[in-house]
C-alpha cells in the first residue's frame, strides 16, 4: 500500500519501503498539496509556500519540476490519479489511510487519541525545508499537544495519576508555558 508519511520524515513509501527518486524540495511540494488535499493549489500559491518573498527566478520551472518528478514516482507505485492538473493548479486526491496526518485528525476527532499519537515519529515535516514548514510546524505541534492533553485527561480521570507523573513532567519541562498540561502535572502529582 502507498502511505505518506509528514509526521516526522517526509516519506512516500509502498508496503514500508521508501520510493526513490524524491528529493527534499520535491518532498516540501509533495507535503503541502498533501496538507491541501482536495484543495486546488495554483502554482503562485506553491512558489509562495516554497520560497515566500525570496523566490528565485526559476521558482515556476523548479514547481514543474517536483510535480513532474512526483508524478513519476506516484506512476511507479500504481497511483497516476492521486495528484491532478485542474486549470487552477494541482490538486492531491490521496485515498483514506494514506496520509498519516489526516489520519491522525480523523482518530482524534473519533477519540481515539492513544493511536493517533503512535503515529508521530518526530517533529511534523521534519526533513523538509521550505518558506511554509515553521507555521506548519507550530500548527501540527499544537495539534499533537492538545491531543497529548486530551489523553491524559482521560487518563488522570480513570486513576492513573502514579503512571503520569514522569511522563507529564517531561512534557511540561518542554513545554513550559502549557496551562492545561501544568493543570494536569499538578493534580497527578
Amino acid at each position: 500500500m502507498l502511505r505518506f508519511t509528514l509526521l516526522g520524515p517526509v516519506q512516500m513509501t509502498v508496503d514500508g519501503a521508501p520510493l526513490p527518486g524524491v528529493a527534499p524540495r520535491h518532498r516540501a511540494v509533495l507535503a503541502y498539496l498533501l496538507l491541501n488535499a482536495d484543495r486546488v493549489i495554483g502554482i503562485e500559491r506553491l512558489i509562495d509556500a516554497m520560497w515566500g518573498h525570496d523566490r528565485p527566478d526559476t521558482a515556476r520551472s523548479q514547481i514543474h519540476a517536483s510535480i513532474t518528478a512526483i508524478r513519476k514516482a506516484l506512476r511507479g507505485a500504481g497511483a497516476v490519479r492521486l495528484l491532478e492538473t485542474r486549470a487552477g493548479g494541482y490538486v492531491a486526491r490521496p485515498e483514506p489511510g494514506q496520509v498519516d496526518a489526516l489520519e491522525f485528525v480523523e482518530l482524534v476527532a473519533a477519540g481515539e487519541l492513544r493511536e493517533a499519537l503512535d503515529l508521530w515519529r518526530g517533529e511534523a515535516l521534519e526533513d523538509v525545508h521550505a518558506h511554509y514548514v515553521a507555521g506548519v510546524r507550530e500548527l501540527w505541534k499544537d495539534r499533537r499537544l492538545s491531543a497529548y492533553e486530551r489523553l491524559a485527561e482521560e487518563r488522570l480521570a480513570a486513576g492513573r495519576h502514579g503512571d503520569l507523573v514522569d511522563e507529564l513532567a517531561a512534557q511540561v519541562s518542554v513545554n513550559p508555558l502549557r496551562e492545561r498540561l501544568n493543570g494536569h502535572l499538578v493534580l497527578a502529582l
